[in-house]
């Protein structure tokens, strides 16, 4: 892409998904990429490919073993370490994941996120690619053995409805789309 458009500048964040929209819809950045939303009705969205995040846990975690079983029991003893969690009160079902667990560590950084798991402190979600990809993940256990332990992802790009996008924008989208086969 830098080849062919040399002269574009771009800028890429690494953030949690939720923080990408509220970027995308105050209008600071043009474009967003990541897991959609159940409600994305203020963007007009390019699917690129589907994914699950499974809930995992390192065999150093002092629970290992229970919770390679599924008890539900060890899981509320430990924490769920998260990228960002919604309020609770944006949340009202009767039986929301973060209520599965002691407490709630909200980490941005993915990678500490994984080095803090890897290290036995708590349990959290991690996609399917990267399981199969990232090294650090390689001893990670999927705790699938709860109803709530595989959640399905639809990733792509999104901007605000209406949008005329750049020429560089454009160009991005069109360049997912090759590289996705769409």
């Amino acid at each position: 892409y830098y080849q062919q458009n040399p002269q574009i500048r771009m800028k890429i964040a690494e953030m949690p998904a939720r923080n990408i929209i509220y970027t995308v819809l105050a209008g600071s950045v043009e474009l967003g990429m990541g897991p959609f939303q159940k409600d994305m009705q203020a963007f007009d969205t390019v699917p690129l490919y589907t994914d699950s995040r499974h809930l995992v846990v390192s065999p150093r975690h002092p629970q290992f073993q229970a919770m390679a079983c599924g008890e539900a029991a060890a899981l509320k003893q430990t924490p769920l370490i998260a990228s960002v969690l919604d309020s609770p009160d944006m949340r009202p079902s009767i039986q929301r994941i973060r209520d599965q667990f002691s407490t709630v560590w909200e980490v941005s950084s993915l990678m500490l996120r994984i080095h803090m798991v890897a290290q036995g402190m708590g349990v959290t979600f991690i996609d399917r690619r990267l399981l199969a990809e990232h090294p650090d993940c390689a001893g990670f256990h999927i705790i699938d053995d709860v109803s709530f332990s595989t959640i399905d992802k639809e990733v792509g790009l999104y901007y605000r409805v209406g949008k005329q996008l750049s020429d560089a924008a454009s160009g991005f989208v069109t360049l997912c789309r090759d590289h996705w086969n769409l």
